[in-house]
């Protein structure tokens, strides 16, 4: 098997899922050993969960080269509680990264279960660790989840896709005024 890198990118908060993320995923490590597993973004000095996971998980703290990060980023996962239209997630769609994200909010309107990525119920674990097992057992779904992450963002948020939505808009906007 080849080497895969999990990302999480957030702040180390339970809304977000952070120590969903670390329970699911760190336990895979014992059946993939090239497999990497790493939280990107905020937290404080001290951290339980990065003071209990050091040893299994990559912990970056903040970064300024998430184009970078998501480039060597095999399987995205979002666990979040409660998401609004994220733009992490958007990143890591546009990337070309396979997407495990609970079925909350705007991630259930990027992601379309088993087509640009999987969805779970947010807080259930096993579910969340079976779909990163199987992204991990499976690298052609993966790179098919990771195409059409990017193919749906494309689609939905090019500037030419956005720009005719403002048009329509306006143009809608115009006629109630007249």
């Amino acid at each position: 098997m080849s080497h895969v890198v999990v990302t999480y990118m957030g702040r180390l908060e339970s809304v977000k899922g952070a120590d969903d993320f670390v329970e699911a995923v760190v336990p895979l490590k014992k059946d993939f050993l090239n497999l990497t597993v790493q939280v990107v973004g905020w937290y404080k000095d001290g951290h339980p969960l990065v003071k209990q996971y050091e040893r299994e998980v990559m912990f970056t703290g903040l970064r300024e080269d998430i184009p970078a990060i998501l480039a060597a980023t095999d399987i995205f996962v979002m666990p979040s509680y409660s998401e609004g239209l994220s733009n992490a997630l958007m990143e890591a769609m546009a990337s070309g990264c396979a997407c495990v994200v609970s079925d909350v909010g705007g991630n259930r309107f990027l992601v379309q279960n088993g087509i640009s990525g999987f969805l779970f119920p947010p807080g259930d674990r096993e579910a969340l660790k079976a779909h990163v097992r199987r992204l991990i057992s499976d690298p052609v779904k993966r790179q098919q989840l990771g195409e059409a992450a990017r193919r749906r963002i494309e689609e939905m948020f090019s500037w030419e896709k956005v720009g005719e939505e403002y048009k329509r808009l306006f143009q809608e906007l115009n006629q109630n005024i007249e």
